[in-house]
């Protein structure tokens, strides 16, 4: 389902907050190219396009992210260190209340009809339509999200949400931990496949270290990880035409259970 990843990340970013992110991008970009004392003109010049160009570039709300990088190289800056300078976003995050939480786990549907409403900005008869339910159904999802105090029902089905981003599941909620265990099960079960592509890949490696080296591999892995996640909510989170990838990063302590290995017996040959 497309919704799905909102049940893995705590708050999903929408269109003003990717501007605001890439307007302060901008402005580091600025300041770090007056700190190199380069003029528009110099850029230009390096991008082979008028003054005027440079310009409407470092102004534009809705700059292109090949461009936002070329600028970033330009002023020798990684990409994640300009995100972290030019974050400044709400505290992370509000959840949904246990409540909520518990009526979605026991009502997927209900879910899923709320993420329509939410996350993907469709109104209560363009959901009726796709998916071709009576208005009295509608009517029922709509009234069952106001005691959930998600949202207000006005006449004739229509809604005011009680509810903004960011907000999302906390660690402990039922819908996010059976949905961590249908990603991983889906996981398990396409590598285990064997079905092997570019963008199939699988690492699994037991370690024996030191609990603290142990940690400090985590640290790195998931500051990796988000880098990369960094740069997609600005450069790709609205693109739904784009494919779309699991990737479960997990570590635990080994144990294997019953599992022992074969017995060394004798043998007559091999």
């Amino acid at each position: 389902m497309r919704f799905k990843s909102s049940l893995i990340v705590t708050c999903i970013m929408n269109n003003k907050m990717n501007e605001h992110l890439i307007n302060q991008c901008l402005k580091v970009i600025k300041r770090k190219l007056k700190e190199r004392n380069m003029t528009y003109i110099d850029i230009a010049d390096i991008f082979s396009v008028s003054e005027n160009t440079v310009k409407r570039m470092l102004n534009a709300k809705d700059i292109g992210f090949d461009r936002l990088l070329m600028l970033a190289e330009l002023c020798e800056i990684q990409l994640d260190t300009l995100l972290t300078e030019a974050k400044q976003r709400p505290k992370l995050c509000n959840y949904f209340t246990p409540e909520q939480d518990e009526a979605f786990y026991r009502m997927p549907n209900l879910w899923h009809y709320f993420s329509e409403i939410f996350y993907y900005s469709k109104s209560p008869k363009s959901i009726q339509k796709e998916n071709d339910i009576n208005e009295l159904s509608t009517y029922r999802y709509l009234r069952a999200l106001e005691k959930l105090s998600l949202l207000e029902l006005l006449p004739n089905n229509n809604i005011k949400l009680l509810v903004a981003t960011p907000i999302g599941f906390s660690s402990d909620s039922l819908v996010l931990k059976t949905n961590i265990a249908r990603f991983i099960k889906s996981t398990c079960d396409t590598v285990v496949s064997g079905e092997k592509s570019p963008q199939h890949f699988m690492w699994v490696k037991p370690i024996r270290m030191p609990l603290t080296l142990f940690k400090k591999m985590n640290e790195e892995l998931v500051t990796t990880i988000n880098k990369y996640t960094e740069v997609a909510e600005i450069a790709y989170v609205n693109d739904l035409t784009l494919p779309e990838f699991q990737t479960t990063l997990v570590g635990h302590p080994l144990d294997l259970g019953d599992y022992k290995d074969a017995d060394i017996i004798d043998i007559d040959e091999i």
